[in-house]
């Protein structure tokens, strides 16, 4: 898949026409139109823009590694916790913060791999950590 291919990929994703898109990004539509059909190399500033406005991965858009959206990192933090707390009190242990944070950061880097985290993943890290 080429970058032209892919700003259309970000644009359909948003369920939008490119008029109302390129006007977002501050572009006409019919250079914008040029960047979709791949007539014309996007500028970086334009590139920035969809990654910074959309939250678009710079390496997805520009490469076409890896995946399209970059993670809600906050959002997996506060998944990972949650979960972990949770099992923590189920499985009725006492457990040192400092290891509860480490368990929680297996489970975003687990996460953002886009790797199974249930629940034997979570019993048999907080079993190592006690």
């Amino acid at each position: 898949m080429k970058i032209s291919d892919r700003l259309t990929t970000v644009r359909k994703s948003m369920n939008k026409n490119q008029i109302p898109f390129a006007q977002e990004l501050g572009v006409s539509q019919s250079a914008y139109a040029t960047y979709e059909r791949g007539v014309r190399e996007v500028p970086v500033a334009l590139l920035t823009k969809i990654c910074q406005d959309y939250k678009i991965s710079p390496a997805w858009l520009i490469l076409g590694q890896g995946d399209m959206c970059v993670p809600n990192y906050q959002a997996l933090v506060e998944k990972a916790s949650a979960m972990t707390r949770e099992h923590i009190l189920k499985m009725q242990h006492d457990i040192d913060p400092k290891k509860e944070a480490a368990i929680v950061s297996v489970l975003v880097e687990k996460m953002i791999k886009n790797q199974e985290v249930g629940d034997t993943t979570l019993e048999q890290l907080i079993k190592v950590a006690i």
